[in-house]
């Protein structure tokens, strides 16, 4: 790694991601500056995409949990939930089609974003299912948008993924080479989702006029660095940039990630003769894939679907369920803990729950075929008289 270039690349993404939202009078500087050095890291060195298709089917997934980061990635939302729920849906292929098409997927998260009710349910099941294709990174930089965070949360972070069965690393969420050999580690790990807390420096790179230090203020959170007590155009000096012209990529960080590109297409033509091999090999299984992601659904009689009179809306989907279990093989069927009261059961007597290293779920024969649908059940992060079900 050149270190020289690396951190170089980081501080281009700094400048941009201030810049940005300098020049639109609005937005979140400060935690894009913090987390740009494992974006940089991941994206010139990790991620595995397709330059040329980005909709690839063997790439690796990016969510970015904390929306008011956007500025780090445009540099270059729900991210809990969706980055676990993605996870799921890589493995429930992979059993089915093989580990060819296996891929990773990251989640960029925040402070905000740990304490978000909703992330504790979907951690607690990636944990329970031993998603170790997941890769969380969060950015630790002691900063909420109105207060530091130790004025609310005095949680135990490290404690609360280790007790959801994660794999948990801490390092200096700045420092590439850290960063870089957390990414390693997380990927060789085969039996849990992986939390890397990064420990990061809100507004990294910040100064004032005088040039003196104004990193880890909460200021510089949601505003322009110029109303937030540091001085724009001296920080665009320090990170090494014109501040009459701040929209340059340098050549070097240019060359990194063109050379990063090369790498790509490198990877992604032996992926794709990987594939070509496996579909030769297994013409059927190829068909139902390919059945899967155009989206076709099998020919459903919905009208023969058979009903009682005068019957419950929770039962009348119970019917159609017990059908999709026989009929749809890429259904995933979800509810809180509430199988037999809401009746999604109906969709369970025919397959049988989600477990850590099975996500074909044993598939059971019915009428003479074999289904490989699956069901999983979760506990929402709800109060328990307000719980709701869902199907996916």
């Amino acid at each position: 790694m050149n270190l020289t270039t690396v951190n170089r690349a980081a501080d281009n993404i700094r400048i941009l991601a201030a810049s940005m939202v300098e020049k639109a009078k609005s937005g979140h500087p400060g935690g894009a500056m913090g987390g740009a050095d494992f974006v940089n890291v991941l994206y010139s060195q990790f991620l595995i995409t397709d330059p040329d298709d980005g909709k690839w089917l063997g790439r690796d997934r990016f969510f970015l949990d904390p929306g008011h980061m956007s500025p780090m990635l445009y540099s270059l939302g729900q991210g809990h939930t969706m980055a676990v729920g993605c996870a799921i849906a890589e493995r429930f292929l992979a059993a089915r089609f093989g580990e060819w098409l296996s891929h990773k997927t990251y989640a960029f998260i925040s402070d905000g974003g740990i304490q978000e009710e909703i992330s504790q349910g979907a951690g607690r099941l990636a944990g329970h299912l031993g998603l170790s294709n997941l890769i969380m990174f969060y950015d630790s930089n002691k900063v909420q948008l109105s207060t530091m965070v130790d004025a609310v949360d005095a949680e135990d972070v490290a404690a609360k993924y280790r007790a959801w069965h994660w794999n948990v690393l801490e390092i200096d969420g700045n420092d590439p080479e850290q960063i870089a050999k957390a990414i390693i580690e997380a990927q060789g790990e085969k039996e849990r989702p992986t939390l890397i807390i990064g420990h990061t420096v809100m507004g990294r790179g910040c100064v004032k006029a005088d040039g003196s230090n104004f990193e880890g203020q909460c200021s510089t959170h949601g505003q322009p660095l110029s109303a937030s007590g540091a001085d724009y155009a001296a920080t665009m000096k320090h990170l090494g940039a014109d501040p009459e012209n701040p929209w340059v990529i340098f050549d070097d960080v240019k060359a990194l990630y063109e050379a990063r590109r090369e790498e790509l297409r490198a990877i992604v033509k032996a992926r794709r003769e990987e594939q070509a091999a496996w579909e030769a090999a297994n013409p059927e299984l190829a068909k139902e894939l390919h059945t899967f992601l155009d989206n076709k659904l099998p020919e459903i009689d919905w009208k023969a679907i058979p009903h009682k009179a005068n019957i419950a809306s929770r039962q009348a989907s119970a019917d159609v369920l017990g059908v999709l279990a026989e009929k749809v093989n890429n259904m995933i069927v979800s509810s809180a803990d509430l199988a037999n009261s809401d009746k999604t059961d109906a969709f369970l007597k025919k397959t049988h729950p989600f477990a850590k290293g099975d996500l074909w779920s044993s598939p059971s024969s019915i009428s003479g075929r074999m289904t490989h649908s699956a069901w999983v059940r979760t506990v929402l992060p709800t109060n328990p008289s307000s719980r709701r079900h869902s199907s996916v």
